[in-house]
C-alpha cells in the first residue's frame, strides 16, 4: 500500500477490476452495462470517483460490529494507491472547473470519515487520521452475465462505496434526518413506476416539517398515483371506527 496521495486533482476517479472467463476477449460496453447491473455486484462502481470531503455510502457490509454495513454514511478523509500508478487528466464535459484525474489501477484503499464512530487507530500510514476514519479496502464479487447469445462469469473487485450526494427512497427506510429535499418521484429522471409509499416514505423521514422542501412541483397525477388504495382507506376507516367504539376517551 502506497501512503496517502492526492494525485493533483479535485477528483479521482479509480476503475474496478475485473478477470472475465472468456479467454482474454474484451467487454464492450453493452455487457459492462449489463454486469454492473447485476445484484451480485450492485454496489460496485465501475469507474469510481473520487473527492476529499465528498459524501459516500458504504455498499456491503464490510464490519457490521463497528457499524460499518450496507448503508453507511461517510466523508472521504484520503485514499491509498497501489505502486505505479498512473494518472491521465480528463475532462466531465468542457467547461469544467474542477480538475478531474483517472487512475490506471483501482485503489488500494478508501478512508472515509463517519460521524458518531470511533475505531482502532490507523497506524503506519504517515496521515493522522481522526478516530472516527475507518479504512475501505476492494471487495470481490461474481457474477454470471447472461447475454442473448451468450453467458460467461466475471469477478469484480472495486471499492464498497458510491457517492452519497443524494439517496434513494430505498435506501433512506428507517432513517431520521434534520433535513429532506425530495427530488422528482415521478417523470423524467425518476423511477419509471415508482410504489405508492415512496412519496410517504420521501416525506417522513424530517424531524420537522420545516426542514422538508419538494424539488419538484407534483401534479394531481403525481398525486393521484400515490395515494392509498381504496382498500386500505376503508381499512384504515374501518380501524378509527373500532378504536372510537372500544377505546375510552
Amino acid at each position: 500500500m502506497s501512503s496517502l496521495a492526492e494525485g493533483g486533482a479535485d477528483v479521482l476517479v479509480a476503475p474496478a477490476r475485473f478477470a472475465p472467463s472468456r479467454r482474454g476477449r474484451p467487454l464492450d460496453a453493452a455487457t459492462l452495462r449489463a454486469l454492473f447491473a447485476l445484484p451480485e455486484v450492485g454496489g460496485f462502481m465501475p469507474w469510481l470517483p473520487v473527492a476529499l470531503h465528498a459524501p459516500v455510502m458504504v455498499t456491503q457490509n464490510v464490519a457490521v460490529a463497528m457499524g460499518v454495513a450496507n448503508g453507511t454514511q461517510g466523508f472521504v478523509a484520503g485514499y491509498a494507491l497501489v505502486p505505479d500508478s498512473s494518472f491521465q487528466r480528463v475532462r466531465a464535459y468542457p467547461d469544467a472547473a474542477a480538475t478531474m484525474m483517472r487512475v490506471d489501477k483501482p485503489l488500494a484503499a478508501l478512508f472515509i470519515r463517519v460521524p458518531g464512530a470511533t475505531f482502532p487507530p490507523l497506524d503506519g500510514l504517515g496521515h493522522d487520521f481522526p478516530s472516527d476514519t475507518f479504512p475501505l479496502v476492494p471487495w470481490d464479487g461474481e457474477a454470471t452475465v447472461r447475454l442473448p447469445n451468450r453467458s460467461f462469469t466475471v469477478k469484480v473487485s472495486q471499492i464498497p462505496c458510491v457517492p452519497s450526494h443524494a439517496i434513494t427512497v430505498h435506501k433512506v427506510q428507517a432513517a431520521t434526518l434534520d433535513g429532506v429535499i425530495v427530488g422528482p418521484l415521478r417523470g423524467p429522471g425518476a423511477v419509471r413506476n415508482p410504489p405508492r409509499t415512496a412519496l410517504y416514505v420521501a416525506a417522513s423521514r424530517v424531524r420537522r416539517g420545516d426542514a422538508l422542501a419538494f424539488a419538484w412541483r407534483p401534479q394531481q397525477q403525481d398525486l393521484d398515483h400515490f395515494r392509498p388504495p381504496k382498500s386500505l382507506e376503508r381499512e384504515m376507516e374501518r380501524l378509527n371506527a373500532l378504536a372510537r367504539a372500544t377505546v375510552l376517551p
